[in-house]
């Protein structure tokens, strides 16, 4: 049986099938049986991923096989969202296999829910903590956000916070670590939304930017109130939430300079932010859309069919 060959646009970033090896001897395929991973801001790509101890291939952006035998959790480590230019450092899921189509779909929202558990809760209290924390429902939580806007805004909110944390010299893992600590300590209780305006909080989940926590919380509570604003019902939500990260990390180096001389305007952050999100087109070329799994070969692809990284890519979790 021939398979189908590998077919995503570069701005593709969802998959969501079970890979089979046909019995022909196709260039294109592993020679074993494979399942997918998604891993999305939208597409993110990492310099490693693995699930349990067994390393996956990438084979487009922000999309990787492994043998089907691998169990465990899956890692991906040194993150970059391929559309924002977003550092969203290293990123975890469960490793169930039982998201859409039978893939895994790896995102900010399962990462923090890992996190969580690492930091003492059970899988299950950690689930409700992050859904309530996000204002989203639980059985939303392993959704690719490309396919969920209402997700894809949750996990925005804490993308574009990261990006202006790095700008300060903070490390995003550590980061993205105290703030699921912080979730799970308090049981979801208070939201993201608030957590995210408060120059306590900023200062306790990464003590490095604790002396520019206030204009860091100025600036993250002023893209959340943008990112609110968003419709998520409306065709090109994803891509205008998506949008707004990519404006703030694209002005990341001026953020930096404002913070070291306190000089930010939220004035100005407002009307960039409301500027991308109203108009992405002019931020980001192309639609961002998830796959068409009938795109997938039937079995694993070949390496050597794999196109390049497209994008930013850089060190991942790191602050500076």
């Amino acid at each position: 049986m021939k398979l189908r060959q590998l077919s995503i646009a570069l701005s593709v970033v969802g998959v969501s099938t079970l890979g089979f090896v046909g019995c022909g001897g196709s260039s294109n395929s592993y020679p074993e049986l494979v399942k997918y991973i998604v891993i999305s801001d939208p597409a993110v790509n990492c310099d490693s991923v693995v699930v349990g101890a067994t390393s996956a291939t990438r084979v487009a952006d922000g999309v990787y096989q492994v043998v089907a035998t691998a169990s465990g959790k899956v890692l991906g480590s040194s993150c970059i969202d391929s559309v924002t230019g977003a550092d969203v450092g290293d990123m975890e899921s469960d490793g169930d296999f039982d998201d859409s189509g039978d893939s895994e779909v790896v995102s900010p929202v399962t990462t923090l829910i890992e996190k969580a558990v690492t930091a003492g809760l059970t899988q299950a209290q950690a689930r409700a903590s992050v859904a309530a924390a996000l204002g989203v429902s639980q059985d939303s939580l392993d959704d690719d956000p490309v396919r969920n806007a209402t997700v894809a805004v949750a996990a925005s909110k804490v993308v574009s916070a990261l990006a202006v944390i790095k700008a300060a010299g903070g490390n995003v893992n550590t980061a993205l670590t105290g703030l699921a600590t912080q979730i799970a300590n308090e049981g979801g209780a208070t939201s993201v939304d608030t957590l995210l305006a408060d120059p306590v909080v900023i200062a306790s989940i990464e003590p490095t930017v604790a002396g520019d926590a206030d204009d860091i919380a100025s600036i993250a509570s002023t893209v959340v109130a943008v990112l609110n604003g968003v419709d998520t019902s409306a065709d090109n939500a994803v891509k205008s939430v998506a949008a707004v990260v990519k404006t703030i990390e694209d002005n990341s180096d001026n953020l930096a300079s404002d913070i070291e001389n306190d000089t930010v305007d939220t004035d100005d952050i407002t009307t960039a932010a409301q500027g991308a999100a109203d108009n992405p087109d002019a931020v980001i070329p192309g639609d961002i859309t998830p796959a068409d799994p009938d795109s997938l070969p039937d079995g694993g692809v070949n390496p050597d069919d794999v196109p390049p990284v497209s994008g930013a890519s850089g060190s991942g979790g790191s602050g500076q």
